[in-house]
């Protein structure tokens, strides 16, 4: 360029193959593909050989084979779902809501059918998916939600990888080194341990890549593309906000971040950036209110908007100094820790964390020979700021906080950020790794020096490797939730459904599939989903109950006869819940909990379908 002309000395360039290489004096080679889209976009793979374009096709291939051969348990015998309770089941029900709402003429995005009359929940505030359930109505009408969720789960691992891959071919002409960034970012401990907890929202990740194409298409003005540049961000706003508003606002904090980051680096640019942007971001916020309007507006002012907190106490889920570098139960080389699939919810959390020693290795190398590249540095930079975020509030080396305060103490306070996870944001530890990962080959590298980074590399994937195939619960399914008795129910009757053999959390997440099984036949009186609970703050569950809390000790196995004052209150609650009829399923502790119904409601059951039945269908519910 001209302004290197007072450099010309010290500057070289050749060409090799379909690629011009740069190189500086004191600075690594880049290097820059000939011929592709001067749009710092996607454009440059229609203009992609047809051999480059057959590679891009089996690489996307590939990733599908190993998504399927994570997932391999979902073709296993009974009523199988993917990850553990109580997020799978809560997803299961919502795809099942939204092909079943639709079709009969009900608002999707609240419900009353997982709560007594009167007591309507809002599904926004669920860090619900209704893009994914929206799509996904045709195939759910057609093969069920139970298996609608089990495919959505591996097409949402296959598009984390595609479009990442797709993207990082934006940044390099390798297109190994952008499939093996798709493979880091689509096959992460973050991906696999939100697979294990059956977190669709979290799993849904294929938009992130592609936000990073729309921000360095704003970092390069083109007046002429502004409104479309400004739909295009609009639209990929409002498709993330549908799949999970948490992971939009973290993204815009890294988004603000990233331009921070730039304008140090380049600060004569940001008065030019500005004067671009800021059309554009009006047109991009016009559009995402005009498609997000009436969701948001459900969220705030619907039926069962009066929820404030959060369900998870935020300062657990967080990221531990030690954590990137232990390897946790979910990999394959684990230290000789337990292999248990049981793990707490704290456990889960900091397993997301881990990075490996060779990877970290890996990138920091990169990262040093590439400081002269302007992508490189400034993704390095943020995959370190992204790390000291996750940490949260307050730094915690190996299971015990020191009592210094990391950058995320102030973050905290901002409204947007006030009920988002911390450790969460390591998705974008990895996207940032990614970026890393896919530029290194472009720069130069003796050849002792490339065996060094292949050792790192496959070294970095057997650190990475997971332990086994994805988790997946088998849940118990009796035959009256299918064809059998459950269509004697009058629809929308008030039922007690109980209770769960595969939950420590609650005695509902396995009604609630009994419920999608039964193609919502009836209404239940609790459920495990975020609601309004006591004194507004959000509860995980239903409020609590006499009749709950006997429930759950009789599926405990503890708990003795209740006293006559405890029986009637748990009468005076079925009264005023108007229910039709209970229904207990298989458990472990099912004759313990079939003696307390008995003792409730003074009669014997009817033994049906593989459920005890006590039924008033003959008198109509007045919900």
């Amino acid at each position: 360029p001209p302004r290197c002309a007072r450099s010309r000395s010290q500057a070289h360039s050749r060409q090799t193959g379909n690629s011009f290489v740069i190189s500086l004096k004191d600075n690594p080679e880049v290097t820059i593909p000939l011929g592709a889209s001067p749009r710092p976009g996607l454009g440059h793979l229609l203009n992609d050989p047809t051999k480059r374009r057959v590679l891009v096709v089996v690489g996307c291939l590939l990733y599908l084979g190993l998504a399927l051969l994570l997932c391999r348990e979902m073709w296993s015998p009974g009523l199988v779902v993917a990850g553990g309770p109580p997020d799978n089941e809560q997803k299961v029900w919502e795809i099942g809501w939204w092909a079943f709402s639709l079709t009969h003429g009900l608002n999707p995005l609240y419900t009353t059918y997982l709560s007594p009359a009167g007591h309507p929940i809002n599904l926004m505030w669920n860090n619900s998916t209704p893009l994914l359930a929206l799509l996904a109505v045709p195939l759910t009408l057609l093969v069920g939600a139970v298996t609608s969720f089990n495919l959505l789960v591996v097409l949402a691992i296959w598009l984390d990888a595609s479009v990442a891959f797709l993207c990082l071919r934006a940044l390099t002409p390798r297109i190994w080194s952008a499939w093996l960034g798709g493979l880091l970012f689509g096959f992460s401990p973050f991906v696999y341990t939100q697979l294990n907890s059956g977190r669709l929202p979290w799993l849904a990740l294929f938009l992130l890549p592609v936000m990073l194409v729309l921000l360095r298409q704003l970092l390069v003005s083109r007046p002429r593309r502004r409104l479309l540049l400004g739909l295009e961000v609009g639209l990929v706003a409002s498709a993330q906000l549908l799949l999970s508003e948490e992971l939009l606002a973290t993204s815009c904090l890294m988004v603000a971040l990233t331009l921070l980051v730039l304008a140090i680096a380049r600060p004569g640019q940001v008065a030019r950036f500005l004067d671009y942007s800021i059309p554009v971001l009006a047109i991009a916020a016009a559009t995402a209110l005009a498609i997000c309007g009436y969701p948001l507006w459900m969220q705030f002012f619907g039926p069962g908007h009066a929820i404030h907190g959060s369900v998870l106490n935020l300062s657990s889920t967080v990221s531990v100094l030690s954590s990137f570098l232990v390897p946790t139960q979910y990999q394959a080389i684990s230290l000789g820790l337990p292999a248990s699939r049981t793990a707490s919810l704290a456990y889960r959390a900091v397993s997301t964390s881990y990075l490996g020693l060779p990877l970290l290795v890996l990138a920091s190398w990169a990262a040093v020979r590439g400081r002269g590249d302007l992508v490189t540095r400034v993704a390095a930079i943020m995959t370190v700021g992204t790390l000291a975020l996750s940490m949260g509030p307050w730094l915690d080396v190996s299971g015990s906080a020191t009592g210094i305060p990391l950058p995320w103490v102030v973050l905290a306070h901002i409204p947007l950020l006030r009920l988002a996870a911390p450790q969460r944001l390591m998705v974008f530890a990895y996207l940032g790794l990614a970026v890393v990962v896919a530029r290194a080959p472009t720069f130069q590298w003796t050849r002792r020096q490339r065996l060094a980074l292949t050792a790192l590399g496959a070294l970095s994937g057997l650190a990475l490797a997971p332990a086994s195939a994805a988790f997946f619960v088998t849940v118990p399914d009796p035959g009256f939730f299918g064809s059998g008795g459950v269509r004697s129910i009058q629809p929308g009757s008030e039922l007690v459904v109980a209770p769960s053999p595969i939950s420590t959390l609650s005695p509902s997440d396995a009604a609630m599939i009994w419920q999608v099984q039964s193609d919502y036949r009836f209404r239940m009186t609790w459920a495990s989903i975020i609601q309004i609970g006591q004194d507004g703050h959000a509860a995980a569950e239903s409020p609590p109950s006499v009749l709950d809390s006997a429930v759950l000790a009789s599926q405990a196995g503890q708990g003795g006869a209740p006293t006559s004052s405890v029986l009637q209150a748990m009468r005076a609650e079925l009264h005023s819940w108007d229910v039709a009829g209970v229904i207990v399923g298989p458990s472990p502790h099912e004759a313990q909990i079939v003696g307390l119904f008995q003792l409730v409601l003074r009669t014997a059951p009817k033994y049906q379908d593989g459920v005890y039945v006590w039924s008033t269908w003959d008198q109509p519910s007045a919900s």
